[in-house]
């Protein structure tokens, strides 16, 4: 907002109630030219007024300080320094701007050319130009271009932070907007971007008794999430998980004895010293085992599976060789056991000197046992007698 304000700023006093609040503080005065005869006007009004006022804008804090001057204020040029020749009024402008830049104040200063002839038609064939510091001497501008720009910078304070530019409008010059002007002019330090002040209305004050309910339902969640949750037994059968895997036909069999384990116990009696190996009879590829106890468990695979029928032909029985004991000597019976169906003899003690009559004799032929498996038109050989 613009505000317009009457201040007397040779009095220092009247300078600080003026700003009140201000935030941009734009200085464009200078002596006038209709007291030309006073050699005081460019000390009074271009230097002394003008760090009053920029005093009263340090001691207000003020956002930002624009101050214009002239062309030539710090390096000599023609025709520019013609200018001194009104009492140093270029002397006393630059001593106002270095008043500025050891304010510490966020500034911009514009050193326009001449504003003495161009009219606010003057624009209208000629665009405004800007450069950096001690680059031009010479040059018009008219007063509402210089207004114009000193707009801009109020408005985009980011693109005229600390900024020392030079202003004169040329017909060749193409018309370019200010902003994009500003912008290709250096800074002299790095712009420092104010912090954003939050919105009153988006914070709220947060209600203690609504901090209570919200605080409950997560210790209540934290309570449940500490239980361990059940775990749900799986099958260990495919079966289950799969509709069309089906189990095999035949069933599992089950363990021999259900689990109940039985101990076999075998004893063999220690020979006596009287009795030789060499009475003991001997079968060739038989080993001789006496067991006191025996268990009888099926041969056959079939009686598992009430599913599997055995072949027409009937399974041999295994063959058992008994030998008779000798009422002198003493000797055990001997008995076979063999779980693979070939015969094993079996003797508990070693027979004395008597010898012990010969086993009975079994046909060497296989047929004898299978009823229906027939022997060739050979005939079956007869034993040899030893």
């Amino acid at each position: 907002m613009l505000e317009i304000v009457e201040c007397d700023l040779e009095k220092p006093d009247t300078i600080g109630l003026a700003l009140g609040n201000a935030s941009i503080v734009i200085c464009s005065i200078g002596a006038s030219e209709k007291e030309v005869f006073d050699i005081t006007g460019p000390f009074r009004i271009d230097y002394q007024a003008t760090k009053n006022l920029i005093d009263a804008a340090t001691v207000a804090k003020v956002n930002h300080f624009i101050l214009v001057t002239s062309l030539g204020t710090n390096k000599i040029g023609f025709p520019a320094a013609i200018l001194n020749l009104f009492w140093g009024v270029l002397v006393w402008k630059r001593k106002a701007e270095e008043a500025l830049l050891a304010s510490g104040l966020p500034y911009t200063i514009v050193r326009p050319g001449g504003m003495e002839r161009p009219t606010d038609a003057f624009k209208e064939t000629h665009n405004i130009t800007l450069s950096t510091e001690d680059t031009l001497f010479g040059g018009l501008v008219s007063n509402l271009q210089i207004a114009e720009l000193m707009a801009v910078m109020a408005k985009n304070r980011d693109l005229s932070y600390c900024k020392i530019v030079e202003a004169i409008a040329e017909t060749t010059a193409p018309l370019t907007p200010m902003e994009e002007l500003l912008a290709k002019i250096p800074s002299q330090r790095p712009y420092i971007y104010a912090p954003k002040e939050p919105d009153i209305a988006a914070v709220s004050v947060p209600d203690p008794s609504a901090n209570v309910v919200a605080v409950e339902p997560s210790v209540a969640t934290q309570k449940e999430t500490a239980q361990p949750k059940p775990v749900a037994k799986q099958p260990l059968s495919p079966y289950t998980v799969y509709d069309d895997l089906k189990p095999p036909s035949s069933p599992s069999p089950s363990q021999p004895g259900r689990g109940k384990q039985i101990k076999i116990s075998e004893t063999v009696p220690k020979p006596s010293a009287s009795d030789t190996p060499s009475s003991a009879p001997r079968v060739d590829g038989i080993s001789q085992i006496t067991s006191s106890s025996k268990v009888e468990k099926p041969l056959s695979p079939y009686v598992v599976y009430p599913e599997l029928k055995p072949p027409t032909s009937p399974s041999p029985n295994a063959p058992t060789i008994s030998v008779p004991t000798s009422a002198a000597g003493g000797v055990p019976e001997i008995e076979t056991v063999s779980s693979n169906g070939s015969a094993q003899l079996s003797i508990a003690d070693k027979p004395k000197d008597e010898r012990l009559p010969e086993p009975k004799s079994r046909p060497l032929s296989p047929y004898t046992m299978y009823e229906d498996l027939k022997p060739p038109a050979s005939p079956t050989p007869s034993f040899r007698e030893s």
